[in-house]
C-alpha cells in the first residue's frame, strides 16, 4: 500500500481523466488505512504503542496518506474537545496544502471510531515525522548546493 499514491481528485475528475483504476486504487488504500487505525488503536494506547502505530501506518500506507487520512479525522471529529487547537490548525492547513483543486473531500473515508484522544496523539506524532522528513530533505538539498558550489 505505500507504494500507491494519494489520489487527491475526486471520482468525477478521476474519471474526465482516464484514471479511475488509480482513483480506485487511492480509495482502497485510503479504506485498509481506516480499517487498520479503528482495528489497533482505542483509549488504552501508551505513548510508546501511539508512536509504533504512527512508524507502522507510515511504513505500510505512506507519509502523505497517514497525514492527510489524519487530518480528516481530526477535521471531521473538530468539535471534540480531546483535539487540541494546534492539532486541528495544522490538519486544516495541511488539508488546504493538499487539496489545492478545491475538490469535495468523502466525510465517509475517515476512522470514525478513532477515540479524540487517540486522533489527537496520533495527529501529533505523524506531524513530527513530517517536520522530521522535512528537516531530512532540506539537509539534504543544503548539501547538494554545497557540493555544486565546490
Amino acid at each position: 500500500m505505500n507504494q500507491i499514491p494519494f489520489y487527491h481528485q475526486s471520482h468525477a475528475c478521476a474519471e474526465q481523466q482516464g484514471q479511475l483504476k488509480e482513483w480506485e486504487a487511492s480509495r482502497e488504500a485510503d479504506e485498509q488505512f481506516v480499517d487498520e487505525v479503528e482495528r489497533r488503536a482505542d483509549e488504552s494506547l501508551s505513548g510508546h504503542e501511539i508512536g509504533e502505530l504512527v512508524d507502522d501506518l507510515i511504513r505500510n500506507y505512506g507519509l502523505e496518506r497517514a497525514m492527510i487520512m489524519l487530518a480528516r479525522t481530526v477535521q471531521f471529529r473538530a468539535r471534540d474537545k480531546q483535539i487540541s487547537n494546534h492539532v486541528r490548525e495544522h490538519a486544516a492547513k495541511l488539508l488546504l496544502a493538499s487539496n489545492e483543486e478545491e475538490e469535495p473531500i468523502d466525510p465517509c473515508i475517515y476512522p470514525h471510531k478513532l477515540p479524540p484522544r487517540i486522533a489527537d496523539a496520533l495527529y501529533r506524532q505523524a506531524a513530527v515525522r513530517l517536520d522530521e522528513q522535512e528537516n531530512i530533505i532540506e539537509e539534504q538539498e543544503n548539501e547538494d548546493e554545497a557540493e555544486q558550489e565546490i
